[in-house]
């Protein structure tokens, strides 16, 4: 099943965007805009606002590397996500700003943009192509 969205201008910066289905730990499905970072190794990244309104535990920390080139910690969750058609259990990351599909969750999929202001994209998993 492939995933789709489009190109949205944030502050006049494009950024490729996906609407995602998330159920948090309290069993409430909450519908995610993300913008899909390839700069980011991660699965996904949310702000704390949202992981403690999806009911999220803590499942420990880790370091990032940010763009700037500064080290941050960062809390780490569990939650269960709509991808490519099933259910799955990824990672998630509490980071400030908007949230984030890393390279982890687009791992084993083709990823095609078209770069123009609501350009679309379209993220194939490669059984599929």
């Amino acid at each position: 099943m492939t995933e789709r969205g489009e190109l949205r201008d944030f502050g006049g910066e494009l950024h490729a965007t996906c609407v995602i289905q998330v159920f948090g730990d309290n069993g409430v499905p909450a519908r995610i805009e993300a913008i899909v970072d390839t700069g980011f190794s991660g699965f996904l990244a949310l702000r704390s606002d949202l992981i403690e309104e999806l009911g999220l535990s803590k499942r420990g920390f880790t370091t990032g590397l940010m763009a700037d080139g500064s080290l941050t910690a960062c809390d780490l969750y569990s939650v269960q996500l709509e991808w490519h058609g099933d259910i799955r259990a990824v990672e998630v990351a509490s980071l400030d700003g908007l949230p984030l599909i890393g390279l982890a969750l687009l791992r084993g999929s083709e990823l095609r943009m078209m770069v123009e202001d609501a350009g679309a994209i379209e993220i194939t998993p490669f059984g599929e192509l």
